[in-house]
């Protein structure tokens, strides 16, 4: 039988007393992680059933207030029977149209900033003396 240093027993017996004595504070250390993490999803859940329930709610005193008054809601209108690609190349278009809209105020805008050797595209107008340097 072979003999084993007694700097390496010693070594594993307090390896082994560090990982017994770090086991449970690892473990309550995980428990508190699972109990936030489960009571900050109930608390979110939470909301959002308030916040449908307020939904909901509302719709139906709106509809209340309406029928009170007289007043026939506003039905949506029915969609025309389009072809696929149709609707696609219209909702490309629509689109394209509202950023074109959005955009064209802050060009402007930039364009006043613009000094005064600049064109219409924003490039830079070149003089003689830029020409010359060419």
């Amino acid at each position: 039988m072979s003999t084993v240093n007694d700097q390496i027993t010693d070594s594993i017996t307090q390896l082994n007393a560090l990982l017994t004595g770090g086991a449970a504070a690892q473990s309550m250390g995980m428990l508190d992680i699972t109990g936030t993490e489960t009571l900050g999803m109930s608390m979110f859940n939470a909301i959002t059933a308030q916040q449908n329930a307020q939904t909901s709610a509302s719709a139906a005193a709106t509809a209340s207030c309406a029928k009170m008054l007289n007043i026939e809601l506003p039905k949506p209108l029915p969609e025309k029977k389009l072809k696929a690609d149709a609707k696609q190349t219209i909702a490309d278009l629509t689109h394209a149209i509202t950023a074109v809209q959005k955009i064209e105020p802050a060009l402007k805008k930039y364009e006043a900033t613009l000094p005064s050797n600049t064109n219409e595209g924003g490039t830079k107008k070149l003089s003689s003396s830029d020409s010359a340097s060419s």
